[in-house]
């Protein structure tokens, strides 16, 4: 079941392609490697993707990523301009 999205991420490859964003990190502790393959295979397809490692484990440092790490990335990826009416 952990790898579940990686089995998927092939039957949605085209839809992946059309994100503004893709982010992922795991920490170099973890005990799952689903996010190294999905790199793995986000690059293969050459769709953007950003992806990092932490030292630590799944939750090491969650606060600290949270403010430094995913808000950055939700505040530089996501637009929030009005649509015209």
């Amino acid at each position: 079941m952990a790898n579940a999205s990686l089995a998927m991420i092939e039957e949605y490859i085209t839809n992946l392609g059309k994100f503004n964003a893709i982010g992922m990190d795991i920490g170099t502790k973890d005990p799952s490697v689903t996010m190294q393959e999905s790199d793995n295979v986000l690059t293969s397809y050459k769709i953007p993707h950003k992806f990092e490692t932490y030292k630590g484990t799944h939750v090491s440092r969650i606060g600290e990523r949270l403010e430094t790490k995913v808000l950055p990335f939700f505040s530089n990826s996501l637009s929030f301009a009005s649509k015209p009416h």
